[in-house]
């Protein structure tokens, strides 16, 4: 066991009074003193000049681009070696920004699983989608993850569950990061968006939709995804943001057996077509 000591500590709520002594054994937070808590005389003590808090979690991330602009677009050109140095680089300047969990929503021939698995000290940990499913030409296909059709489908879903991934990601609309796709509209079919849903739910996987426009979230919330990203709410007249856009709805049924990969929430916001038309 060891013990961090901080005279700022911030427990997700609240700055303690006097500050905290964390106890950590092996990678778990074991207990939490006050800030003159004595420890055992074998406890190694560091003191630390900054704030403690609790680990960050960056809930969606790809891995695979370091930020710079082009550079996600990038990855479709790239070699395994030069995708891994970019895994490498983006996990140490989230582990430099606090952040200790990060969710991957898509990243090229499944680099990210090796991080992963390979749980390295110092870096956060993964939750891994792999490719995104997307339609040809669609958000984000040069990633690796065009599917359509129930054949390709079932294809690609096999795969994904073969390599172990922890959470599933399907574009439902197209992207900002994708010229050509369709922003304002909806990507797959009503039946092939629902097979994505029916077949990961099926492994035991949350689904989660990109949406960036209205039609979209709509679209994904049909087929009975578990968790829309973005959700910008556009639509040929603008962004639509009015409280009278959405409704409260619980989740759909899911089978998921994996419940921190995903993000079904007890009860949600969806879009009301009766609120905001079509």
């Amino acid at each position: 066991m060891r013990a961090l000591r901080s005279s700022v500590a911030f427990d997700g709520e609240k700055f303690v009074a006097g500050g905290a002594t964390v106890l950590v054994e092996g990678d778990h937070i074991v207990g939490v003193e006050p800030y003159d808590f004595t420890p055992q005389a074998d406890v190694e003590v560091a003191t630390y000049g900054g704030t403690v808090l609790p680990g960050l979690v960056d809930a969606h991330v790809h891995l695979v681009a370091d930020g710079v602009p082009g550079s996600l677009e990038a990855t479709g050109t790239m070699s395994d070696d030069e995708i891994d140095a970019v895994i490498g680089r983006t996990l140490r300047q989230q582990a430099a920004g606090g952040v200790t969990t990060v969710r991957d929503l898509g990243d090229r021939r499944y680099r990210t699983l090796a991080f992963r698995d390979a749980g390295a000290p110092g870096v956060p940990r993964i939750v891994a989608a792999g490719p995104p499913f997307t339609v040809a030409d669609g958000h984000c296909h040069y990633l690796g993850g065009a599917a359509e059709g129930p054949h390709a489908i079932r294809s690609a879903m096999a795969e994904h569950v073969e390599r172990g991934v922890d959470v599933i990601k399907v574009m439902a609309s197209g992207g900002m990061l994708t010229p050509g796709s369709d922003q304002l509209g909806v990507q797959f079919s009503a039946e092939d968006l629902r097979l994505v849903v029916d077949l990961g739910h099926e492994a035991g996987l949350h689904v989660l939709a990109h949406t960036h426009s209205l039609r979209g979230a709509w679209h994904a919330v049909d087929a009975g995804v578990d968790g829309l990203e973005h959700f910008t709410c556009l639509t040929e007249e603008g962004l639509r943001t009015r409280p009278t856009c959405s409704t409260p709805s619980p989740p759909p049924g899911s089978s998921s057996t994996r419940p921190s990969a995903g993000t079904a929430p007890r009860s949600r916001w969806v879009p009301s077509r009766r609120s905001c038309g079509s």
